[in-house]
């Protein structure tokens, strides 16, 4: 009887680990956490979307948690930008199985529409407690041609 309930434990939380995802959905939902980070930078956002183990690799190679960057901009809150200016182009969304991996670039120009930064990224997120989590980040500054 034992080994009966232990089975049935085992494929109930089988089952419910390895329930098919909407596909569509997350990936629409990294999509829009992507635009939440690169756009609003408030407390709140970076809080709801980093996971308690995130780590952030800037483009000049420093590595910081999210809980660094968080308390960073508590006492540094960032000046309000030009969004205009700002976007991303090339993004692409993989998953493998709990796992989303979002990359891309992200373009910055001037009030000429002339190029000022452009970086490539990779972005790792976790599906945990019942939601979307970034674990990892990563950029990459692009040279100039």
């Amino acid at each position: 009887m034992r080994q009966i309930l232990t089975a049935l434990l085992i494929l109930t939380c089988s089952a419910a680990c390895c329930q098919a995802r909407d596909r569509k959905k997350d990936e629409q939902t990294l999509l829009q956490l992507e635009n939440d980070w690169y756009h609003s930078r408030s407390v709140e956002t970076l809080e709801r979307i980093y996971a308690p183990d995130f780590w952030h690799i800037v483009a000049d190679g420093q590595m910081f948690s999210g809980r660094d960057e968080i308390e960073y901009l508590k006492t540094h809150p960032q000046a309000k930008q030009d969004e205009s200016r700002r976007k991303f182009e090339d993004v692409k969304v993989r998953f493998y199985g709990d796992i989303g991996i979002v990359t891309g670039r992200t373009v910055v120009t001037d009030e000429k529409g002339a190029v000022v930064r452009k970086t490539s990224f990779t972005d790792v997120f976790c599906w945990r407690d019942g939601r979307w989590q970034a674990v990892n980040g990563q950029e990459t500054a692009v040279a100039k041609p």
